[in-house]
């Protein structure tokens, strides 16, 4: 008998991968606002969270470990970004609020990811069958 994958699992493996896919065709069109690092970034995390997705819904178990290495580098890059806007907000006496509430969204989204996908009832549907 087949394993089956719960609702949580679908709509989080089909969210990564229409939001990857928009993030890849959108990828480049934006020269001169990015610089290479977070181009580079922005394709590689694209490109795993797709390969994430796809898989997540294979029900396979490195695709779950997948998504929380790369939410978990998702929050390093939130947390340094953060602390560069907060710097850069405070020499030009300026508070970009809305560049706060999104790094703190993203954040929020990521430990969503990371609890749901350490949750005991959601890691036993990636335990491999034995036949």
């Amino acid at each position: 008998m087949g394993k089956r994958r719960s609702r949580g699992i679908t709509i989080f493996g089909w969210i990564f991968i229409i939001f990857s896919i928009l993030g890849l065709l959108d990828f480049g069109r934006r020269p001169g606002l990015l610089n290479d690092f977070w181009l580079i970034y922005s394709f590689l995390t694209a490109a795993l969270n797709l390969v994430a997705g796809i898989f997540i819904l294979r029900l396979r178990e490195w695709a779950r470990r997948l998504v929380i290495i790369v939410r978990i580098l998702a929050i390093i890059n939130t947390v340094t970004s953060w602390l560069s806007a907060l710097h850069w907000a405070q020499t030009k006496e300026f508070t970009p609020v809305t560049l706060y509430l999104s790094f703190f969204f993203y954040i929020v989204w990521s430990v969503v990811v990371i609890f749901f996908f350490t949750r005991p009832q959601v890691r036993e549907q990636f335990v491999k069958v034995v036949k």
